[in-house]
Parts: C-alpha cells; structure tokens; sequence
C-alpha cells in the first residue's frame, strides 16, 4: 500500500496520540484544519508534521528552555509539541491568510495544557520578509536583548522544501 502524506479534513477534527515513547503525557491533541479554499495547503495536516512531532515528543529535538519559531505552521501541531515539551516560548507562522491564522490560534488555545504549556502565539508571517514581526510575538519577559534574527533558539519546518520557488525566500526568513 501507499503511505498517505496527508492527513485529516477541514470538516472534522483530526486527532494526534502522542506515543508510547513521548517524554510527556497529557491529553491527545485535537486538530482544527483550516477550510481549504484558500489552496494553501493547511487544509491537512502532513505526515512530516506528525514526524516533527514526534521527533520533539521523544526527545531527538530539543525544545526545552528555547525560544522556537516554526514556519509553515499549518494546523501548528510540531508547535503543540514544542510547548507542552518545554519551550521558553513558542511561535506557530504560516502564510498571513487570516483563516490560516485563525485557526493556529486556536489549535494553540484549544490543545493549551497550563500545567506544560509555555507562552505561543500564532502569527502570519510570508517567508522573504522582515522578521521583525516574528520576533516581536515573542512575550516580554521571554524576548532577547538581541537582533530580532536572533530572537530564536530554533527554527523548525516541516513541510517547506517542497515548494522550490520558495527556497530563497525561506532561507532569507531562516
């Protein structure tokens, strides 16, 4: 058979378990897709979302006491995992359509567990611009005295490199 790449539909919740080997436990995680009108694919979530994931629940990235930007967020999920695993902070971007926005926000708030979470925020942001907005979603007390380049400790993406005319563009937001 075929592995599937994607995952979920935006008229359902798609529902994420942690693993057995996960170094937290909690509450699975629910996954609001946004609608898929806009064609900017955070219609699914993607398999490698789910191995991002799962690489920061079991300890292969870490995130704890680090400042984590993710770009090309969609349903946010590898951010989920990056709070409830320790992160300083977090902040969830994808492209500035303000249904994609919406709904990493709310994944954020809906799966928020305050006994794990860190302080996350969900941003727009389009990869080739200015970082300035990324840094500043940072929360105060948790923001560098640096650069806004280097107001992150990791960046993490999960389903970017695909699309190539974007490479560029991406590399100048990394």
């Amino acid at each position: 058979g075929v592995d599937r790449v994607n995952h979920g539909d935006p008229d359902e919740p798609y529902e994420w378990k942690w693993s057995a080997d996960a170094a937290v436990a909690g509450n699975d995680v629910q996954l609001r897709l946004a609608d898929g009108s806009n064609h900017l694919m955070a219609h699914h979530v993607w398999q490698s979302a789910l191995t991002l994931a799962e690489e920061i629940c079991c300890r292969r990235i870490e995130v704890q006491d680090k400042t984590v930007v993710e770009l090309g967020a969609g349903a946010a999920l590898p951010s989920i995992a990056a709070r409830r695993l320790g992160a300083k902070a977090v902040v969830a971007s994808d492209y500035p359509e303000d249904s994609i926005v919406a709904n990493m926000a709310r994944n954020l708030e809906e799966n928020a567990m305050p006994e794990l979470d860190r302080p996350a925020k969900a941003v727009g942001f389009g990869w080739g611009t200015s970082v300035d907005a990324l840094a500043a979603a940072i929360p105060s007390e948790e923001a560098a005295d640096d650069a806004p380049a280097a107001a992150f400790d990791l960046i993490i993406m999960a389903d970017t490199l695909w699309l190539r005319d974007q490479h560029h563009n991406l590399l100048t937001s990394c």
